[in-house]
This record gives structure tokens, C-alpha cells and sequence, in this order.
């Protein structure tokens, strides 16, 4: 008989051995869990059973559980009026979803065996001590739910001052570092942070440059020096970059050195010098042409603009949303007013996803839609030559279409009203040569 299995039995608490065999646990994983927790031998199976329904209640899957109970057998020890509650309670005023919480602890069930009163409230009032808003709290919180398990002397002030020793020593530009990106908190100063920064400042970045990219993205403080950072400074220098260059596009756009080289950097660059024509150097002053997507937005709009004959920088091109876009170089007039009071009609109607041809949209709902046609048929004709036609070619260029229902962001609700409309008439056009559909329709 295994040792633990002995010892339980001789405490008289076969109770907690059936409580993990109704949950099917084998014996290897009752074994490891009664090694990380010596508590478990005197735990008794009804204390265990309570825990596991009550963590069922804050929204926690039963089929993960195992997997919690696996990674911090402690919970099942736990009073539950005592520790669980509390926690939960108290990570519930931090204006949190419920599945938030039910996520963290998924990821970080050790939270859950922390004091509320020595743990957790003095770690809140670090955060709000360095400027980070109260609302934003349990954001980082349960984002990087770990954070509790570290000490504020010893690791979490070795990082603050890091930080503050880098020029970010403005009230609250530590605690917008961490909003960003709570993780950084969990890297070693000497091992990662520190490497990281020296090797920037290596490349030609000055100490305002290291500021603005620790402020906008402190993810790029965080990745290996010699397996991301230098990889992507020697291609970039390859590609024919000095390092006066890839310092201004480091600090323009931070990612450009932990982006994928295969995926992202290079499909783009040869891009642009081989379809666009351009020279390379013109990202330097446009380093965020690398954030737009290569179909969505570099080829529509690249297409687009030599079909019309137009010549533009990347920043005029790039450096606006689509609606802008149309309407900077004459290719969209504002649509007439009857269809943008009939827009918001028109959400149920959404249901095409990645449509390669009016066929498809035929084939899914055209007895519901052409009679909306054929209300707007005479304004339609002409709305297609004024607004639909230049747009299409850069649309059915991208491959995708509307893909998500009434947005909220205003532009992308225009677009794809766009986009709707290219069906819609599209649709017409191949229902007008079959009256049978027409007399049904009417």
C-alpha cells in the first residue's frame, strides 16, 4: 500500500481518498497532490466536497477542476467561510466579471490560499501607490493573478526602481507600464529586464527613445536578447536598414523587433519594394506601416490607388481608417441619407462570412433580402456608381468581407455597410434576369 494512502488510512480519513475516487483521480495523481500538500491527510471529505461546489458556483467548469485541484491540492483544505469567500468576495469589489475571476483562479488556483488582509490589500495599495487608477486594479490583478505570490520588498520594488531608473519617474508612469502589461513584473531585473534595455540602448536608442518604448509597448523589455531582440535587428539590417534607422523604426514602432520574421516582417518588406515600388527607407519615416495587415489593408488600398493612378506617401496611404481613406482621394461620397437612417434595419441581415461570390450570397438568404432592393432600386443605381463600384475591387482584392454584426466602432460599421451593399446589389443584378423571382418578391 502506498505510504500516502497508509498514512490517511491511519488518521482515519479514508473519507478524502473516496472523495478523489468519485472524482476520478488515479492513484499517481492522488499520490502527487498528497506530496505537494501534507495538509490533505487530515482533510476530510466533506470540506473537500464543499470547495469543489463552491468553486462550481463562481462560474469555474466542472471539467477543469482537476485540473485545479491538481496544480494547488491546498484548495480543498481551505475553510471556506474563512479563505475562499473572502477572496472571491474581495476580488468581486474590484469591479471584476464573475468569469474574470473564474479564469484567474483557473490559471492561478494558489490565489485562492492567500490572506485577503496580508496579501492581497497591501499588494493593491503598492499598485495604487505607483499611479495605477483604482478601476484598473483588478484588471492587472487577474490578468498576471501570480502577482500575489510575489514579494513587494523583495521583487516587486527591484522592479519599480528599475523602471524609475530608466527616466520613468513621473507621477503614474509606472503604473501605466504595468496596465499595459502586468507580466513585466514577474521577469527577473538582472536575467531579463536589465539585458534587454542594455541591448536597446546598444542598437542606438537614446534614453528618451528606451522611455517611449517602455511606455508604449513594455512587452519588447520582456523577450530574450539573443532569441528575438537580435535576430530581428540583424534582418532588419540585412534588408538595408543603418542603425540610425532601426532605432527611429524601434522607437516608432516598438513590435518591429518581436515580430515574426517569416510571418510578418518579411512578407511586408517584400512587398513593398517589389509590388508597391518603393524604396525601403520610406517606412523609417512611417514605421507603423509593419501593424497593417498585408491583405486587409496593404494590398486593398496599394490596388486601389494604382487602378486610380494615384501616387501618396505611406503615412497618407496607411495613416487612416477606411472610411477616410475613400474619401481623401475622391473614391467615396457620402452615402445617401435614406441608408444611413435604413442601416441600423439592416443587422439581422449579416450573415455572410468570407463570400467569394454573389452565388453564395444567393444561396443564403435572397428571398429575405431582394425585396430590400427593390425598395431602393432607382437610389441603388446610383449609389453603386458613386460609392460601390471603386469600392469592390479593393474588397473582393482582400478576400474578406463583413465578417462580425453591428459594430460599435462607427468605421467599421461603415465598412461593412459597404460591403453589405456590394451583396445587396450584386444580388440584384443577377435577380433581375429571373422573374420568377421578381413576382415572388412582389
Amino acid at each position: 500500500m502506498p505510504i500516502w494512502k497508509w498514512q490517511a488510512l491511519k488518521n482515519g480519513n479514508s473519507s478524502i481518498l473516496w472523495f478523489f475516487r468519485d472524482r476520478g483521480f488515479d492513484d499517481n495523481a492522488v499520490h502527487e497532490m498528497f506530496r505537494k500538500c501534507k495538509c490533505l491527510q487530515g482533510t476530510q471529505g466533506d470540506r473537500a466536497s464543499g470547495n469543489w461546489a463552491y468553486l462550481k458556483t463562481i462560474g469555474i467548469q466542472e471539467r477543469k477542476l482537476p485540473s485545479i485541484i491538481s496544480k494547488c491540492p491546498k484548495v480543498l483544505t481551505l475553510g471556506l467561510n474563512e479563505k475562499l469567500i473572502p477572496m472571491v468576495e474581495c476580488l468581486a469589489t474590484l469591479g471584476s466579471k464573475p468569469r474574470e475571476i473564474a479564469s484567474a483562479i483557473t490559471r492561478f488556483p494558489h490565489i485562492l490560499s492567500h490572506s485577503v488582509e496580508e496579501k492581497l490589500c497591501p499588494l493593491l495599495a503598492f499598485f495604487q501607490a505607483l499611479g495605477v487608477p483604482e478601476k484598473q486594479l483588478g484588471k492587472i490583478l487577474l490578468l498576471n493573478p501570480r502577482l500575489i505570490s510575489y514579494s513587494i520588498d523583495s521583487k516587486l520594488t527591484q522592479i519599480v526602481d528599475f523602471l524609475a531608473a530608466l527616466g520613468l519617474t513621473k507621477d503614474g508612469m509606472i503604473g501605466k507600464v504595468l496596465v499595459k502589461h502586468p507580466f513585466i513584473m514577474g521577469y527577473s531585473v538582472d536575467k531579463r529586464l536589465r539585458p534587454t534595455s542594455e541591448f536597446l540602448k546598444s542598437v542606438g536608442l537614446t534614453e528618451l527613445d528606451l522611455q517611449t518604448v517602455v511606455m508604449n509597448f513594455p512587452e519588447v523589455l520582456c523577450r530574450d536578447v539573443n532569441k528575438i531582440l537580435k535576430p530581428n535587428f540583424a534582418y532588419l539590417r540585412r534588408c538595408g536598414f543603418n542603425d540610425r534607422q532601426i532605432a527611429a523604426l524601434v522607437t516608432g514602432y516598438p513590435p518591429i523587433l518581436i515580430k515574426s520574421i517569416r510571418n510578418s516582417l518579411e512578407p511586408r518588406i517584400k512587398f513593398l519594394v517589389e509590388v508597391m515600388g518603393r524604396q525601403i527607407d520610406e517606412v523609417v519615416d512611417y514605421p507603423n506601416f509593419f501593424q497593417h495587415g498585408l491583405k486587409k489593408t496593404l494590398e486593398s488600398r496599394h490596388k486601389l490607388l494604382k487602378q486610380r493612378k494615384l501616387d501618396c506617401s505611406l503615412s497618407e496611404m496607411l495613416g487612416c481608417n477606411q472610411k477616410k481613406f475613400l474619401m481623401k482621394y475622391a473614391l467615396l461620397k457620402d452615402p445617401p441619407e435614406i441608408f444611413v437612417r435604413s442601416f441600423m434595419t439592416l443587422g439581422d441581415l449579416y450573415l455572410y462570412t468570407e463570400l467569394n461570390s454573389c452565388e453564395d450570397a444567393i444561396n443564403g438568404n435572397s428571398s429575405f433580402v431582394i425585396p430590400f432592393v427593390l425598395k431602393f432600386t432607382e437610389m441603388g443605381h446610383k449609389f453603386v456608381n458613386d460609392l460601390i463600384d471603386p469600392a469592390l475591387s479593393m474588397l473582393i482584392s482582400s478576400g474578406t468581407l463583413a465578417k462580425r454584426c453591428l459594430q460599435k466602432d462607427m468605421d467599421v460599421m461603415y465598412h461593412n455597410f459597404i460591403v453589405f451593399l456590394t451583396i445587396v446589389f450584386e444580388m440584384a443584378t443577377i435577380e433581375l434576369t429571373n422573374k420568377k423571382s421578381w413576382k415572388s418578391c412582389t
